[in-house]
């Protein structure tokens, strides 16, 4: 996945201040939940896996992108990272009380994002939950955030030739 290879350095900081409020209200649904084990699907930098760890909890994350979890591997509170395909993951079935798709699903052909979530549900335990957060601009939306945000997908559709397909 070389499509991140010039983005990965900059992502969080671009962007950061978009996505911070989103990532602290996924910070209280999982403090509500209280899951044990927790997996981030496709978790590009680690951010949200990063926040979740200073705040008590542990989880695992999987990408297929080198570049992002060379960045995810960096600085404090570093989380746990594997390049890992999400289609085929090679966990065994049933062992995560959580499982979250943060801003991945959008840009994700059809047929993939439909694997993904096959395998998220069979490495989740019966009881488990999904969590799946994405983003689409309303009329509300922030100019500069569509013009940050379409510049990043734009760079990285570049290389895959995926334009944010949703489910």
């Amino acid at each position: 996945m070389r499509e991140y290879c010039f983005i990965a350095p900059v992502y969080d900081i671009l962007l950061y201040p978009f996505l911070r409020n989103i990532r602290h209200q996924v910070l209280k649904i999982v403090t509500e939940l209280k899951p044990e084990r927790i997996i981030d699907v496709c978790c590009g930098t680690g951010s949200q896996l990063r926040l979740l760890k200073k705040h008590g909890f542990h989880g695992i994350g999987i990408d297929l992108s080198e570049s992002m979890l060379r960045v995810a591997k960096k600085g404090g509170n570093a989380p746990d990272c594997l390049l890992r395909d999400a289609t085929a993951t090679d966990f065994d079935s049933e062992i995560f009380d959580l499982a979250m798709i943060t801003f991945a699903l959008h840009e994700t052909a059809w047929g993939n994002a439909h694997a993904i979530l096959n395998e998220v549900n069979r490495i989740l335990r019966p009881g488990g939950h999904i969590m799946i957060v994405d983003y689409a601009f309303g009329k509300g939306a922030w100019k500069m955030a569509e013009r940050v945000i379409g510049w990043i997908e734009f760079r990285s559709s570049k290389f895959t030739g995926v334009t944010g397909a949703l489910l």
